[in-house]
């Protein structure tokens, strides 16, 4: 019995020995440490080297190895992962590249008291990047959502005979920002009464093609909004939120 304790130990040992010590960037093993001064880096030579939103894809898989020296070799951006594409732009890896030949290099990883090679994929978002995601403007005001409630609110008519009928309560539309900046209705999918409905889907088709679409990479895209009007016998407001598609 005491031999076999004796192997478990000695096992456990080496198992533990056998640890992999992951690499570290500025004195810490957290990946979003490097993440963070990765984007400042890419954000910095973006703007250094001149590089336009539009040239650069949206969302990339990058790979690289970390070597014994700290410095990160072996850069790949493969294709796909867990079934979802990737196609990054010649421009996006160029960026990339430059952007981490240039970042400190790190604390390699070590196995069994040894610098080992370490290798890390990134699955990169570039929306940190500045005008990489627009929101839709109204009439050429910065915060769209904003200008169109202050538009709804003005001309929002609350009919005499449902106020006196006691007919209140939400009506929430939804609806398109397309990337023509028309806009295209899908319906009401909360309301006390049809015509209070009319109403408020007929303000929302009048402002059709006064719109900016929302920008994502400098492309225009379809934008969903889905848009709540409350209609109180104190006081009718509305609010809105969006997302894109």
């Amino acid at each position: 019995m005491r031999k076999i304790i004796s192997l478990i130990l000695c096992l456990i040992s080496l198992s533990a020995a056998a640890q992999i010590i992951p690499p570290r960037y500025a004195g810490s093993d957290d990946p979003d440490v490097f993440r963070k001064q990765f984007e400042k880096k890419v954000t910095k030579v973006m703007k250094r080297d001149g590089y336009r939103i539009e040239e650069l894809s949206h969302e990339l898989l990058m790979k690289f190895t970390i070597d014994t020296l700290g410095r990160c070799v072996d850069v790949q951006y493969p294709d796909s992962l867990g079934g979802v594409r990737f196609n990054p732009t010649q421009r996006s890896r160029e960026l990339l590249n430059t952007a981490l030949s240039e970042l400190n290099t790190f604390t390699p990883a070590y196995k069994d008291g040894r610098k080992i090679p370490y290798v890390r994929k990134m699955l990169i978002n570039m929306n940190f990047l500045p005008g990489a995601f627009v929101k839709p403007t109204f009439r050429g005001k910065k915060d769209g959502l904003m200008a169109f409630r202050e538009y709804l609110n003005r001309n929002l008519v609350y009919d005499t005979k449902l106020y006196e009928a006691g007919v209140y309560g939400t009506v929430r539309v939804e609806f398109y920002i397309e990337p023509d900046g028309t806009i295209t209705l899908v319906g009401a999918s909360e309301s006390p009464h049809p015509a209070l409905t009319e109403h408020v889907q007929k303000l929302i088709l009048d402002t059709s093609g006064q719109w900016t679409p929302l920008l994502e990479m400098g492309h225009p895209c379809r934008y969903l909004i889905s848009f709540p009007v409350n209609f109180d016998p104190g006081e009718s407001t509305s609010y809105a939120t969006g997302i894109p598609l």
